[in-house]
C-alpha cells in the first residue's frame, strides 16, 4: 500500500503512516488472490461443462463409442441427446454395420445378436442411415433363408431323396426370388442340381433296372424319365444311358440289348426333337449289336456243328458267303416257303444252282449251344433233306459241305434262326 499523503510505501497492518502520521483508509470488498484463483477454476469448469454438453448433443461422443465397438452406449447417447445427423456418426454407424456383418460371417457373433444390434442402431439413426441399415438387415435375412434352403436341400440329398432335392432346386430356380440370390448361391444350387441328376441315374444303374423296369423299356425308359426331372438334364442323362448301353454290348447281355433297342422304338421316335438326343447312336447300337453278335453266334453255332460232325467222323462244313446272304434274307420271315427260298437264292444275281436243304427254328430264345441241343434232339423243323433218310440233319448228313447261317432278333425279343446248306454229292 502507499500513503495517500507522502506516497511512501506502508504495510497493510498500519492504520497510520509511520512517516507522516496521516491516517490510512483501507478499501473494502477487494478480491484477494485466493478468490481470483477460485474464480478462474470455476470459469474453466463452466467452460468444460458447456463444451461437454455440445459434444454430447452433436453426437461426437457417440461416434467415438461406435468406433470403439461400444454400440449400446452409443445408441443410448444418441437416443437421449440426439446427434444422429452428425457426419461422423453416420460414417461410424455404417462402418459398425460392416463390422457386425463380418463378425457374423466369421462366426464370432450369432445371427440373433447381430440382428438385435443392427436394429438398435437403426432405431436411433437418421432416415437415410436407417434405410441403409434396413437394406443390410433385409439382405442378411434373405441370405439366411437361402442358406437354410440350401442346407435343407443338402439334408434331403444326403438322405438319398435325389428327386425331392432336385424338385426343391427347380422350385427355387423358377421362383421370382431367383435373381435376388447371390451369384455364388445360384452357382451352388445349379451344381447341386447336376449332382442330383448324376445320383438319380447312378441309383437306377445300381439297381440294374435296364432291361426290366416294369415297362420293358429299360435304359430308354430311364432316359425318358429325365423329362420329368428337368429338361436341361436330358442331355446328361442321355449321355449316361448311351455309355451304359455300350457297356452292355457284350456276349452275355447282347440279347437284352437287342430286345431293348427293338422294344424302345416308339419312345425313340418321340425323342428325336429333343436337343442333345443322339437318336442315330441308338439306332447304331441296335444295328451294330444285332449284326455283330448275330455273326458271333452264327460262328459259334458252326463251330459246335463241326465239333459234333468231327465226333461222327464227318467232314466239317464251310460257311459260304452267298448262302449266308440268303440266310440273312430269310431269317426275318415269319414262315419261309419254297418260293421265298428260291427267290432269295437268286437275289443280287447269286444264282445258286446246287441242291440245297434248310432248317429254321422260329420264335425261340435259344442261342448257339441251345440250337445245337435242339438239333441233337432232332427238334428243329427240317425241309429238303434226303427222303431216303428222314432222320438226317446238319450233324449227320455226309453229303452236305457248305452252309449259311443267320440269326434275327424280333421286336418281341425272340430269336429266329435260319440255316441253309448245299451238298456237292447230290445234284438237283
Amino acid at each position: 500500500m502507499k500513503c495517500p499523503v507522502c506516497k511512501k510505501p506502508v504495510e497493510a497492518r498500519f492504520q497510520h503512516c509511520p512517516y507522516c502520521g496521516s491516517a490510512i483508509k483501507k478499501k473494502k470488498g477487494g478480491i484477494g488472490a485466493l478468490n481470483i484463483g477460485l474464480i478462474a477454476l470455476a470459469c474453466v469448469q463452466i467452460a468444460a461443462g458447456v463444451t461437454g454438453v455440445v459434444l454430447v448433443k452433436n453426437g461426437t461422443v457417440a461416434a467415438r463409442y461406435l468406433r470403439s465397438g461400444k454400440y449400446e452406449k452409443a445408441a443410448s447417447m444418441l437416443e437421449k441427446y440426439g446427434g444422429s445427423n452428425n457426419s461422423e456418426v453416420i460414417e461410424q454407424t455404417l462402418w459398425a454395420a460392416k463390422c457386425l456383418r463380418a463378425d457374423y460371417e466369421a462366426g464370432k457373433m450369432d445371427y440373433g445378436s447381430m440382428q438385435h444390434t443392427l436394429v438398435m442402431l437403426r432405431d436411433v439413426s437418421e432416415q437415410k442411415t436407417a434405410g441403409k441399415l434396413d437394406a443390410v438387415l433385409d439382405a442378411l435375412e434373405s441370405e439366411r433363408k437361402n442358406e437354410q434352403a440350401l442346407q435343407d436341400i443338402m439334408l434331403i440329398f444326403d438322405a438319398g431323396d435325389y428327386v425331392g432335392a432336385l424338385h426343391r432346386i427347380q422350385d427355387m430356380e423358377t421362383s421370382k426370388a431367383w435373381q435376388s440370390y447371390s451369384e455364388e448361391l445360384r452357382s451352388e444350387l445349379l451344381q447341386q442340381k447336376n449332382e442330383c441328376a448324376d445320383k438319380m441315374v447312378e441309383k437306377k444303374i445300381e439297381t440294374g433296372h435296364y432291361f426290366d423296369d416294369g415297362d420293358g423299356k429299360g435304359a430308354l425308359h430311364l432316359a425318358f424319365d429325365c423329362l420329368d426331372w428337368y429338361p436341361e438334364l436330358f442331355g446328361k442323362t442321355n449321355e449316361k444311358v448311351m455309355e451304359e448301353l455300350k457297356k452292355l454290348d457284350n456276349e452275355d447281355e447282347w440279347l437284352d440289348l437287342a430286345f431293348l433297342c427293338n422294344t424302345g422304338f416308339p419312345e425313340l421316335q418321340g425323342y428325336q426333337q429333343i436337343e442333345g438326343f443322339s437318336y442315330g447312336d441308338y439306332v447304331g447300337i441296335q444295328m451294330g449289336s444285332i449284326t455283330h453278335w448275330s455273326s458271333v453266334e452264327c460262328d459259334r453255332l458252326l463251330s459246335l456243328i463241326n465239333s459234333q460232325r468231327e465226333k461222327d467222323g464227318l467232314e466239317p462244313l464251310v460257311m459260304d458267303k452267298d448262302l449266308r446272304r440268303v440266310a440273312a434274307i430269310l431269317a426275318g420271315k415269319m414262315l419261309p416257303t419254297d418260293t421265298m427260298v428260291d427267290e432269295a437264292k437268286h437275289a443280287d444275281d447269286l444264282n445258286i444252282q446246287k441242291y440245297d436243304c434248310y432248317t429254321y427254328l422260329f420264335n425261340t430264345n435259344v442261342r448257339a449251344d441251345g440250337m445245337l441241343r435242339e438239333m441233337l434232339a432232332d427238334n428243329p423243323p427240317k425241309r429238303h433233306f434226303s427222303d431216303e433218310n428222314p432222320g438226317e440233319n446238319l450233324l449227320n448228313a455226309d453229303w452236305i459241305d457248305s452252309i449259311g447261317i443267320a440269326l434275327n432278333v424280333r421286336q418281341n425279343g425272340k430269336l429266329q434262326w435260319f440255316l441253309i446248306a448245299t451238298g456237292s454229292k447230290l445234284e438237283k
